[in-house]
């Protein structure tokens, strides 16, 4: 009988375990709905928006009942009566009712994440039901006693039953309706829940298995039988079309990272006492799950900046002649397989002298370095650059710039800076869409291989000297199509061994674009074009700029990966081509 009553003591934990599961993921859905429907509430009140921000407390209010978490419950119970209040026009809107709102469900949210930890959790949470208690009563609206009527048909409607025995019964029914409701979400057929763990697996299984498949087609290349052949080609086509399938398995949309920098600007907006306009573009443009994590914090960074030192205050724009209100637009799009990303604002824009000043003040420059605008625009990725004289906890633009560059680096990405005094400035930042496996561009030169990731490939034409000029100042151009191209030798930037120019042998001239310019890099063959799986270097193998990892090709053997544009900006390539040019200065003469 004891192993009897164990048995099902064990079973009911296991239910009650699984319906907090269920639970931790309805109410993860609910506070981004609720927070997206407040910050526009914060815009513009209409009925729509308080019907749904009742109806959202309302739901989960009996969810957490239905689960035993009564201190969630109590809480967004103190938020519907608020919100009915307002619907029913007992209390004035301001600015400061939606502040409170958002406070109270950035507490109920830091309760779930207590709750996860320790569903024995008891929270305290006093303060909050003080200050909705304090909003209700110093609100001129608020008659001393009032009649709550809401005309919004709710699964229960408990505070408006008036005897207590009534009250308990119809708890009771909503509990047991609750219950049913959450269990019933494990049986929906349209969409099911995985975990990112799962996801992660099945990823390093596909790579594995593109290795494996690359090793078998070295294999074949003396293989004779077109049996074997012909099944590898099934194989391979096979292999790529579950390759994509998972790859869009980590694809979300980017409205989460939307709804932050909302929410971000809104508070900061509000702190500075500056008058805002925040528009995005393109919210359900999808991007790798891991990548969306990432780039979260860094633009959350450069809305505060934005807010804090781009935007000028309403006296300033003034004077300008501007609208009082500032503008800042985000945009997601994709490009290729890029998800590209435009962060812009209208304020006071980058002065490219003063940049410049104040990097040669703070000593991260010499005074006698010759930079080009873009290059004064850079300058503000610098660790310690600012343009602030006073530090705050809201960062000037320039603060913490370094940081937010290497993130974006990090996975892949770029920034660029484009910007006009008075008229405002836009970071352009290109991201990868997916990580872990990329089609690239298997290059030789001499012995050695390189990868270039085909998203940076525009073409790849014959090398023909004639088609080449050498420019004093300016290196080997192409021209193409009326087109002035410059043309880089990846042999001599990278200082391989035994590299020669002006050998016999034919070489490819393979086009990149970089940023809004093209660049033609040389190489002695293009080997082939597959798909390749990536894997980060540490950072003692972080040697050189432009070298961003390396994949395992077919032999076995580790294979970097170039970043061309930044590669032939470090000062590693920098040295290897001026010594090549004196070298070859000096034979001249």
């Amino acid at each position: 009988m004891a192993k009897k009553n164990a048995k099902t003591n064990k079973n009911e934990e296991n239910i009650d375990n699984e319906m907090h599961k269920i639970f931790f993921q309805e109410s993860a859905v609910n506070f981004e709905e609720s927070e997206k429907n407040y910050l526009a509430m914060s815009t513009e009140p209409t009925n729509e928006t308080i019907e749904q921000a009742l109806r959202l407390s309302h739901n989960l209010k009996g969810s957490a009942k239905a689960v035993g978490f009564y201190d969630i419950s109590d809480i967004l119970h103190n938020v519907e009566e608020l919100l009915i209040l307002f619907k029913n026009n007992l209390i004035e809107f301001n600015q400061e009712f939606v502040t409170l709102l958002l406070e109270c469900n950035d507490r109920v949210k830091y309760i779930v994440e207590k709750l996860k930890i320790n569903p024995s959790y008891k929270a305290n949470y006093e303060d909050i039901l003080l200050k909705i208690n304090e909003y209700k009563t110093k609100s001129p609206s608020l008659p001393k006693e009032n009649v709550l009527e809401d005309d919004i048909t709710f699964l229960d409607e408990v505070d408006l039953v008036k005897t207590e025995e009534e009250k308990e019964e119809k708890e009771e029914k909503i509990v047991d309706t609750q219950k049913r409701r959450i269990k019933k979400v494990e049986d929906a057929d349209e969409m099911i829940r995985v975990s990112i763990g799962k996801v992660n697996k099945l990823q390093e299984y596909i790579g594995e298995l593109v290795i494996l498949e690359s090793m078998l087609k070295e294999q074949l290349k003396v293989e004779t039988s077109n049996v074997l052949k012909n099944l590898f080609r099934q194989m391979d086509k096979i292999t790529k079309e579950v390759q994509d399938i998972v790859m869009s398995l980590r694809l979300v949309p980017i409205l989460p990272v939307f709804q932050k920098l909302m929410r971000t600007s809104r508070d900061i907006s509000i702190e500075l006492n500056k008058k805002i306009i925040t528009e995005f573009n393109g919210d359900n443009t999808e991007i790798d799950k891991s990548i969306l994590d990432e780039i979260s914090d860094p633009l959350i960074h450069m809305m505060r900046n934005a807010i804090d030192h781009g935007i000028e205050n309403s006296e300033e724009r003034l004077a300008k002649g501007k609208n009082i209100e500032g503008k800042i637009t985000v945009s997601a799009m994709h490009e290729g397989r890029f998800l590209l990303i435009k962060f812009a604002d209208d304020g006071k824009g980058l002065d490219p002298a003063l940049l410049k000043q104040k990097a040669i003040e703070k000593g991260l420059i010499n005074k006698d370095t010759v930079l080009s605008i873009e290059k004064c625009f850079d300058l503000i990725f610098l660790p310690g650059f600012s343009t602030k004289t006073i530090t705050t906890d809201i960062s000037g633009r320039g603060f913490g710039m370094d940081i937010v560059k290497n993130n974006i680096e990090n996975i892949g990405g770029n920034v660029q800076i484009i910007s006009q005094i008075n008229k405002g400035t836009e970071f352009i930042i290109r991201i990868p869409l997916t990580i872990g496996i990329l089609d690239a561009f298997i290059v030789q030169v001499k012995e050695e291989k390189y990868v270039i990731p085909v998203q940076q490939v525009r073409e790849s034409i014959s090398y023909k000297k004639s088609d080449v000029n050498h420019v004093q100042g300016l290196g080997d151009i192409l021209t193409l199509r009326q087109e002035e191209i410059p043309i880089y030798h990846l042999g001599y930037g990278l200082n391989t061994p035994k590299y020669q120019q002006n050998n016999n042998e034919e070489k490819v001239i393979i086009i990149l674009q970089n940023r809004d310019k093209k660049i033609g890099v040389v190489v002695d063959n293009i080997i082939n074009i597959q798909s390749v799986v990536t894997k980060t270097f540490g950072d003692e193998l972080r040697c050189e700029q432009g070298i961003t990892g390396g994949v395992i090709l077919g032999d076995g053997i580790p294979v970097p990966i170039i970043e061309v544009a930044d590669l032939i900006e470090g000062n590693e390539f920098k040295k290897c081509i001026a010594k090549v040019s004196s070298n070859n200065l000096h034979k001249a003469e």
